[in-house]
């Protein structure tokens, strides 16, 4: 049950899946689609994304069977019948396609002609077929709300659309959820107060900071 989130910059969507795979101790994986490449070519592939996901589940493919993939900027896939880069951008979601319908990947790096060739090589493999995979994109070119029709007429596979299950949207993150985040949670401020240690300086969160904060 694949998940496709839309909303603008800054609405939370992948600070909310990446909370809720490690509550639930999940490998889990941000992938940015717009440096994906298809398979052949220079650059990171989806069969590359699985990889990296194998060494981060700690090199155990029954973790990798119960990964999330999040693909952040999706909606960066959309392809145009008179752009040149449309074709990699079609060869990444054929990809995608694929391993959410399930297929193996070889753990050996393997260069391969296109993502609609396959090769078979000896050794062992991971099977996709147990992930999630959460793709999130602000859809601008889409009119609210956001359909199946609308991002398939934006520049999208169907076939690839279908996977998921779920489109949610989220709305814009507004001030006082802003100002609740920090005053409930110091975990967001710690960080910082870490960062300007590290330098060292010394920076105090008083109510009016975090206000302002807030408000920007």
């Amino acid at each position: 049950s694949h998940v496709l989130l839309t909303g603008k910059t800054g609405s939370g969507k992948s600070h909310m899946i990446e909370t809720i795979a490690s509550n639930f101790d999940l490998p889990f994986i941000t992938v940015d689609a717009t440096a994906l490449t298809e398979s052949g070519y220079q650059g990171r592939s989806v069969e590359d994304v699985y990889r990296q996901l194998y060494d981060i589940a700690e090199k155990n493919c029954g973790k990798v069977s119960k990964a999330v993939v999040f693909i952040d900027e999706f909606d960066k896939l959309a392809f145009k019948e008179d752009e040149s880069h449309d074709v990699s951008c079609r060869g990444v979601q054929y990809s995608l396609l694929k391993g959410m319908d399930g297929i193996d990947v070889p753990l050996n790096d393997i260069p391969q002609l296109s993502s609609r060739v396959r090769i078979d090589a000896a050794g062992p493999a991971i099977n996709t077929r147990g992930i999630l995979f959460v793709a999130a994109g602000s859809f601008s070119q889409c009119e609210y709300p956001v359909t199946r029709k609308s991002i398939t007429n934006a520049g999208f596979y169907p076939e690839l659309i279908a996977r998921f299950s779920s489109i949610v949207h989220l709305d814009d993150v507004n001030e006082k959820q802003i100002r609740h985040l920090l005053d409930s949670n110091n975990l967001y401020l710690e960080e910082y107060e870490f960062m300007f240690a590290r330098c060292g300086q010394k920076i105090v969160f008083t109510p009016e900071l975090r206000a302002y904060i807030a408000m920007k």
